[in-house]
C-alpha cells in the first residue's frame, strides 16, 4: 500500500511540476498525449523500488531523459521571467 502511495504522490507532483514549469519555460514543448505518458512512466517505475531498485532507477532516469531530449519543461526549474 506505501508503494501505491508513493507513485500516486509522486505522479501528481511531476504532472503539476511540470506543468507549472511550462508557465516559464515559453519555448518548452506543450505537454501533449507523448509528455503524459513519459511522466506517467516516470512515477509508475517507482513501483520496481522495493522489489528491483535498478529498473526503478532505468525506467524513472530514462522517462526524464526522454522529457528532456523531447524539448518538455524542466520540473522545478525555476527560471526568471
Amino acid at each position: 500500500m506505501k508503494t501505491f502511495a508513493l507513485v500516486c504522490g509522486m505522479g501528481v507532483v511531476v504532472v503539476y511540476s511540470t506543468l507549472l514549469a511550462t508557465g516559464n519555460q515559453p519555448d518548452a514543448r506543450p505537454l501533449d498525449l507523448a509528455g503524459y505518458v513519459l511522466l506517467a512512466v516516470a512515477a509508475l517505475g517507482l513501483a520496481w523500488l522495493p522489489r528491483d531498485p535498478v529498473a526503478a532507477l532505468v525506467a524513472c532516469a530514462g522517462a526524464a531523459a526522454l522529457c528532456f531530449v523531447q524539448g518538455y519543461a524542466y520540473a522545478f526549474w525555476c527560471a526568471p521571467r
